[in-house]
């Protein structure tokens, strides 16, 4: 059976709100660490003048220190996906945000994209009667302006969303390939056979509202 249900792509961090019926209609944020990587294609040129294709490997941690205008992410400094209602009958995947963030205070540096979840072809998994994982597409977007990057791009991709024991809340999510296009530094760039996953949930990655 094929239901519309909570998916997520990205990195960890969760309110300490108990999941689960108990808290019906109570929006459950949760982050999660958000690994992405893959190169970049564009046309370039060798020194014979002849056309060829270039690449440059980026992941989370590049785009992540670019778009806060760093030269790399400091400690405590993570990219992340932030699910603002993540749990229960009422979960809304598609509402969130891919963000820099650090921890220590928390802090959202930047807001540098999203996940964009199909979820009228999200596949169910279930054991016993509690959901198990789902399986969904997705498009990833990022984008942001700075001193050190002008990024724009979506990479699609099929997620593999897997849920806590209870069936309750989202726990982790993979996909084996991710590819797309967009513009990097003002170039149009492809990728393809990129990389993106998000970890489990951890409390010191999400703030009260």
């Amino acid at each position: 059976m094929v239901r519309s249900i909570g998916v997520a792509a990205a990195l960890s961090f969760c309110l300490t709100l108990a999941a689960g019926s108990a808290h019906a209609g109570v929006a459950i944020q949760q982050g999660h660490k958000f690994f992405v990587s893959g190169k970049a294609q564009f046309q370039d040129m060798n020194n014979k003048g002849d056309d060829v294709v270039g690449s440059q490997s980026l992941n989370e941690k590049d785009v992540g220190a670019a778009c806060t205008d760093q030269e790399k992410l400091q400690k405590g400094q993570f990219v992340i996906l932030t699910l603002n209602n993540a749990c229960g009958p009422g979960a809304d995947p598609d509402n969130n945000s891919i963000q820099v963030v650090n921890t220590d205070p928390f802090t959202v540096l930047a807001t540098i994209g999203n996940v964009d979840f199909d979820l009228a072809f999200a596949l169910a998994e279930e054991k016993k009667g509690t959901l198990k994982s789902v399986t969904v597409p997705a498009s990833v977007t990022l984008s942001c302006v700075s001193g050190l990057i002008n990024l724009a791009t979506t990479l699609g991709g099929v997620f593999e969303v897997k849920y806590d024991k209870d069936g309750n809340c989202i726990e982790s999510a993979k996909a084996k390939t991710l590819s797309g296009d967009g513009t990097l530094d003002g170039e149009a760039v492809v990728f393809d056979g990129a990389k993106g996953s998000a970890g489990k949930p951890e409390a010191s990655l999400v703030v009260m509202p």
